[in-house]
């Protein structure tokens, strides 16, 4: 499942602070090796990313870009979901995921809590 790009720009601009955020707390030497930061809003839609340029390839063959839904209904068990879902912390190996595309990841997701433990 993917937005179209409409209601990407929307969810884009709604959440503006939080990709600012996201740009200035990740740091440009974590993303040198083979590890990929990914900001997804409350629902699971990808908002953004941080990564090495040979990452950002990989990235883009498998298919993710922005406006790309993690939630379990679209790509099945993966981290992101999981950590909405249970609202904490996980960390799911390769082979705990559903989909093939994961199944070569270890992937932690943390879930942001703001005010009203929204």
């Amino acid at each position: 499942m993917i937005l179209n790009q409409e209601d990407l720009q929307k969810k884009i601009h709604k959440n503006k602070e939080l990709i600012e955020a996201f740009h200035m707390s990740v740091e440009e030497d974590w993303v040198k090796g083979e590890y990929l930061f990914l900001l997804s809003d409350f629902e699971g839609y990808l908002l953004d990313v941080k990564c090495s340029t040979k990452e950002k390839k990989c990235i883009k063959d498998s298919g993710f870009e922005q406006g790309v839904s993690f939630r379990e209904e679209s790509c099945g068990t993966n981290a992101i979901s999981m950590a909405m879902r249970l609202k904490r912390v996980v960390y799911v190996r390769p082979k705990e995921h559903y989909c093939d595309i994961f199944k070569k990841w270890h992937c932690i997701a943390s879930p942001i809590m703001v005010e009203n433990g929204k």
